[in-house]
């Protein structure tokens, strides 16, 4: 958390499969350093534990073992974040379950984007509505809409506006 430290104040961090569930460990544990979480295909529910993936998860158990606080992570992953948490799915994405990578509760929002697992870190759609959330934070617009995305698409950039390209940090794990 030295770049909160750095730029003297909370960080945006996204996260990609895995690593929206890093994003997730890090705001529970930093959450005055964490302004807000975006997880791109990111199954932190129940419904997560069973994937395409799986065995592979549990050959690499077998072979590196898992830390003695493996329930405790879990545990503290799957409780409500003390952050806002916008979560980008895709109910097409053919590894995970995309119910179990949908956020509830106070300040959270889902964004459902036709895409392939390993393509939501390359869909143009999934990376319009990532900028417009990230974006969002600062401009204290509304929920994610399409709609808005399609006007910024087709807007001529203006030579006077703010960059709002900021230092990103992203994790990002399969």
């Amino acid at each position: 958390m030295n770049l909160s430290k750095r730029h003297d104040q909370p960080l945006t961090i996204v996260g990609w499969s895995f690593g929206g569930l890093l994003c997730r460990w890090l705001a529970h544990q930093h959450p005055d350093k964490v302004r807000h979480v975006v997880m791109m295909g990111s199954p932190w529910r129940a419904e997560g534990e069973r994937t395409r993936v799986s065995g592979l998860f549990k050959s690499a158990v077998q072979v590196f073992g898992v830390t003695d606080r493996a329930e405790q992570v879990l545990e503290t992953l799957r409780e409500p974040l003390p952050v806002p948490t916008t979560a980008i799915f895709s109910r097409t994405d053919g590894i995970l379950h995309w119910r179990s990578c949908t956020v509830d509760g106070d300040n959270t929002e889902n964004v459902a984007v036709h895409s392939s697992h390993v393509g939501l870190v390359s869909n143009p759609l999934a990376l319009d509505a990532l900028t417009d959330r990230i974006a969002h934070i600062d401009s204290g617009q509304g929920p994610f809409g399409w709609r808005g995305c399609v006007q910024r698409m087709f807007a001529a950039p203006s030579p006077t506006a703010p960059s709002p390209h900021r230092e990103w940090v992203t994790a990002t794990a399969i």
